[in-house]
């Protein structure tokens, strides 16, 4: 039997049906039957999770120390790699926004930009990932059993943002609490590098074993996170959220790597 397991930055809209229950039953018949787990971790009980803190704000000398490193990173060859893989990762649908391509464009030279992110991005390459557009969506659906991990895809709007928290220093910089569409991205990149690249890891976590929330694992990609997030921040020199949490919610974004609308 094989089990489909949903691992969502955020929850996903209220408007998509599937949305409605924390368990879904897809049965093809009593030999060959496909579990689909879908996990809304709004839904999971808060004291099970920290409250979600804020990365500072880098300083200017900070940024000035790591601007070589971004200048001497970036370039055209990193970002055309990043976008063909991207492009290679796209399942192209009917509901794909006219502007998808420029979104993977976009995207591609962000990550590009960030030397963690475009390592993790490679580091994928030659997997068994997707990515498809879903409107109001972050989540990742790994399909498997309980011995192994057969392939990912990776939900992605690239006109949502991501709010992970409210607080005080919002009002100085709304990255602060809120990532980017891009950023979101990520934050899914590292549930499928976990999945694929750590499977024993993964499956030791006891993350596909259907009625048991993976809460091990989630506290691994919060963990790295964090660390990606400052490590980018580190060389952008832009404040993003540090959070211990999967809350949050989700709103409109102008662009890929927009905050807001």
């Amino acid at each position: 039997m094989f089990v489909t397991l949903w691992l969502s930055l955020v929850a996903a809209a209220p408007t998509i049906a599937s949305d409605t229950s924390s368990f879904d039953y897809l049965m093809s018949n009593k030999f060959d039957a496909t579990r689909v787990q879908s996990l809304h971790l709004f839904s999971a009980p808060d004291n099970l999770f920290f409250d979600n803190g804020f990365a500072p704000q880098t300083s200017t000398q900070d940024f000035h120390e790591q601007s070589e490193l971004f200048e001497a990173h970036y370039s055209d060859a990193a970002r055309i790699t990043a976008e063909r893989i991207l492009t290679k990762m796209w399942v192209k649908t009917s509901s794909d926004p006219v502007t998808m391509a420029t979104d993977i464009q976009e995207l591609a030279a962000y990550i590009a930009q960030q030397p963690h992110a475009y390592e993790l991005l490679t580091s994928l390459e030659k997997q068994p990932l997707r990515m498809r557009y879903r409107a109001n969506d972050f989540s990742t659906q790994v399909r498997g059993d309980h011995f192994s991990v057969r392939s990912v895809t990776i939900h992605f709007d690239p006109n949502s943002a991501a709010v992970l928290g409210v607080s005080d220093h919002c009002r100085l910089d709304v990255s602060h609490c809120v990532a980017s569409p891009a950023d979101a991205f990520l934050h899914e990149l590292l549930h499928a590098k976990i999945a694929l690249l750590e499977t024993k890891k993964f499956l030791k976590s006891g993350a596909m074993q259907g009625m048991v929330y993976p809460y091990a694992h989630e506290r691994d990609v919060i963990s790295r996170e964090r660390a990606m997030y400052a490590e980018m921040t580190s060389v952008d020199a832009k404040p993003r959220p540090m959070r211990n949490g999967h809350g949050g919610r989700l709103v409109k974004a102008a662009c890929v790597t927009c905050l807001e609308g």
